[in-house]
């Protein structure tokens, strides 16, 4: 039985710690009047930033990371910061800056993580806004952050973002403005919407997406906003 060395997992180089490999062993078996290649799930112990994520396999057939069964690590995997201030400076002061609060989730249950309003939000009726929310996200390579409304919001002010929703890839983040994630909406009632610092008006939905057969990209982003639009 031989050893190999695969890569299996990428990230991003301000969210990895050095790469790493896992172990698969390799070894050929004969069955059905031939031979075949078999390979062996390892399990290997890495840490990204200081936590240890133990009993971390790879998956050979789909070429991805598992974690073993109930491990909640295995839903731990991305991670919110804030902008340096040189790149927050551009849009607020010191105070504001340093007053951000990291997106969190409202209760255990809850998909969507709040984002806080870095300062008092007045928008009046058809008017739009744009919010630096001084927060950029990591996350794996297959990752996507989707960026909504509060429901309440939408409910009550038909708030809605300019872009439908707020696509936030796992490259974003290595982008000249460190991924910073800005919200652009529009108040569409009759009335003046007034959220206020600190308060939750926007959610971000972390999900995996998937990608077809004959996919064959081999372009890397070099830019913020709307770098990759053509």
């Amino acid at each position: 039985m031989q050893l190999h060395w695969a890569k299996a997992w990428t990230l991003t180089p301000t969210f990895r710690r050095g790469n790493f490999a896992v172990a698969i062993y390799q070894q050929t078996v004969v069955g059905n009047g031939g031979k075949r290649t078999k390979l062996q799930n390892v399990c290997k112990q890495f840490a990204i930033f200081v936590e240890k994520l133990p009993n971390v396999c790879y998956n050979a057939s789909n070429d991805t990371l598992q974690f073993a069964k109930g491990d909640k690590n295995m839903r731990t995997l991305a991670k919110f910061q804030k902008v340096d201030w040189e790149i927050y400076s551009q849009h607020g002061n010191q105070q504001t800056y340093d007053d951000i609060k990291l997106p969190k989730r409202a209760t255990t249950k809850s998909a969507g993580y709040d984002f806080f309003a870095p300062t008092t939000l007045v928008v009046e009726p058809q008017q739009t806004i744009t919010v630096a929310t001084g927060i950029r996200a990591f996350m794996p390579d297959s990752w996507v952050l989707m960026i909504y409304p509060r429901s309440g919001l939408g409910f009550k002010y038909k708030l809605r973002l300019n872009n439908t929703v707020g696509i936030i890839d796992a490259d974003y983040v290595n982008s000249d403005n460190q991924g910073h994630i800005f919200v652009r909406m529009t108040n569409e009632s009759d009335k003046q919407l007034v959220v206020e610092k600190g308060t939750a008006f926007a959610q971000g939905i972390f999900t995996q997406y998937l990608l077809t057969e004959d996919d064959d990209v081999t372009e890397i982003r070099n830019g913020g906003l709307g770098s990759t639009t053509k």
